[in-house]
């Protein structure tokens, strides 16, 4: 008899979480936005082929691993140069960049997470020929889980940069 009861107890509950879900589903009332945002961060990308666990160390900054892809670098390719003036973590190769003498003369900036000795966040400031002119380095402290973007340059060549 104890056994019936804990079942009928055990199917009560289910037909009630399962009613509720339907409900919270349908409604779109809380928690439904944290369970879709899981369910969508599980999800991932349809070009991303990261685990579970690549994406939280990924986004808890242990490591960088969504949207990394292997290059093989190929001398014949082209004038890629390795940057080596920039310290960068153990957990990387040197960057590749590559000049071009179509561009007019002027500069290209970069910004993104560059996974640098003294930070995660960057600018980088190439000329057209791929020279390195300067490099900021965004203090972890500063935007440790977001991403740094709408960003100008000032006269005196620091910048002002906006993060989420």
């Amino acid at each position: 008899m104890r056994l019936v009861r804990l079942f009928a107890i055990i199917y009560v509950i289910s037909m009630v979480a399962f009613i509720l879900g339907l409900y919270v589903s349908h409604a779109r009332v809380w928690p439904f936005p944290i369970i879709r945002d899981i369910y969508r961060f599980v999800q991932g990308h349809r070009d991303e082929a990261t685990s579970v666990f690549e994406k939280l160390s990924n986004d808890a900054g242990i490591r960088p691993e969504r949207f990394l892809y292997d290059y093989t670098f190929d001398p014949t390719s082209g004038d890629f140069r390795r940057v080596d003036e920039i310290d960068w973590s153990s957990r990387r190769d040197a960057a590749l960049v590559r000049g071009s003498d179509t561009l007019p003369p002027g500069y290209i900036y970069i910004v993104g997470k560059f996974d640098s000795t003294d930070g995660m966040n960057g600018v980088l400031l190439f000329d057209t020929a791929g020279n390195l002119v300067k490099h900021w380095v965004i203090p972890d402290r500063e935007i440790k889980d977001g991403h740094h973007h709408l960003f100008t340059f000032r006269r005196d060549g620091s910048f002002i940069s906006a993060a989420d």
